[in-house]
């Protein structure tokens, strides 16, 4: 079967790569490469979609070491810094996956996944760029079946805009079926556990307001 591909909207780099890094992309991330059997076999895993620097992923995986970590990202200058960190400090529960998570949805099991964490997507915030947002009930559809019973989906936005399109999407009768949205009424203070992002600073010094949404597979 011919595997679907996705345009990839925005950029994928900024700023240079010195030769260390090109180095740990050539040396290091084809061993970080994820393998669908190792998260199957695994105990206990975890997928961060668009993880940015790192930081969070990075901070999970040092506190569950036995724990395997799945991070997806296309931009290039994340996974530089993640490959840095796993190198440095010695992290060996990390797989990383560097392009569009969509690509590996379907070779994904059913009930492969813990948890899954999506902090801070991008809002597309003019209209003639919805279609482009990843939460839409073909998400939250997959987050489901990934799932593990009783798993969680998490995720967080600053925009008021895409708040509002994520929230009439969780709501939805739709979504509804499939998870609990179990802090509906609490949903600007972070989860129990939250680990601060560079991004959700910046936000915050912008006096944007986060919201985060905890969503439990039913």
């Amino acid at each position: 079967m011919k595997k679907q591909s996705f345009r990839l909207y925005g950029r994928q780099k900024s700023g240079s790569i010195n030769h260390a890094q090109h180095e740990l992309m050539d040396q290091l991330l084809p061993n970080l490469d994820v393998d669908i059997q190792e998260i199957d076999r695994s105990t206990d895993a975890v997928l961060e979609i668009g993880f940015g620097n790192g930081s969070h992923l990075i901070s999970l995986a040092q506190k569950s070491p036995k724990t395997l970590f799945i991070g997806c990202e296309p931009f290039l200058n994340g996974v530089v810094s993640v490959l840095e960190h796993v190198d440095s400090k010695e992290i060996r529960n990390i797989r990383i996956h560097n392009g569009d998570i969509r690509h590996l949805f379907p070779e994904m099991p059913n009930g492969i996944f813990s948890e899954i964490y999506l902090l801070y997507p991008d809002p597309w915030p003019k209209k003639r760029h919805w279609k482009r947002r990843l939460v839409t009930q073909e998400f939250i559809n997959t987050a489901h079946r990934l799932l593990k019973a009783n798993g969680t989906l998490y995720i967080a936005s600053d925009h008021d805009t895409y708040q509002s399109w994520i929230e009439n999407c969780i709501s939805s009768v739709y979504a509804s079926a499939l998870f609990n949205w179990s802090n509906q009424n609490t949903m600007t203070a972070p989860w129990s556990g939250w680990q601060p992002t560079k991004y959700e600073e910046k936000a915050l010094r912008e006096k944007r307001t986060p919201h985060y949404y905890v969503l439990t597979k039913k």
